[in-house]
């Protein structure tokens, strides 16, 4: 595959690029489509290589294939009447092309946008830390020792913990 074209070369497929771009959208093949134009597929792609504009018209125009792929499952679905298995076929080959080209829309999978917050609990743990500090250092804290109880316990519960 040619990498970079000539100017020459470039000023051709730049002069075919709108039918080129709507035979991907409409989901013809590009190989016909560069034929018909007198330009090869490789010097296509070393267009699209070196061009970032040509790029992005030519990704969407991939995207924009998925519908007409889509329109093709539903035409073969209502002529389907003379050979079912060769439509079950059309109709499994063109769903597979449209959720390649836009899996957001034709794919069977489906996709979960997720943003997850988090939070820093390390200035909230110092500052805990720092209350308990203080209260150590005014005797209010004894550890391991129960310094009064909040509530009274009945005297079976009370027994029942020690």
């Amino acid at each position: 595959m040619h990498t970079r074209i000539g100017p020459e070369l470039a000023a051709k497929v730049a002069a075919a690029w709108t039918s080129l771009i709507a035979a991907v959208a409409d989901g013809g093949n590009i190989g016909d489509a560069c034929k018909a134009a007198g330009i090869s597929r490789d010097h296509v792609y070393a267009y699209r290589l070196g061009n970032p504009q040509a790029a992005k018209e030519w990704e969407l125009a991939r995207e924009h294939s998925a519908d007409a792929f889509a329109d093709r499952v539903m035409e073969v679905a209502e002529t389907a009447s003379a050979d079912p298995q060769g439509a079950r076929v059309k109709m499994d080959a063109y769903r597979w092309l449209a959720a390649k080209r836009n899996p957001r829309a034709y794919s069977d999978k489906s996709t979960v946008d997720l943003n997850v917050r988090t939070v820093d609990l390390t200035r909230i743990i110092d500052q805990a830390n720092a209350r308990l500090q203080a209260q150590r250092a005014l005797g209010a804290v004894v550890q391991g020792e129960v310094v009064r109880a909040v509530l009274p316990a009945p005297a079976a519960e009370l027994d029942a913990l020690l």
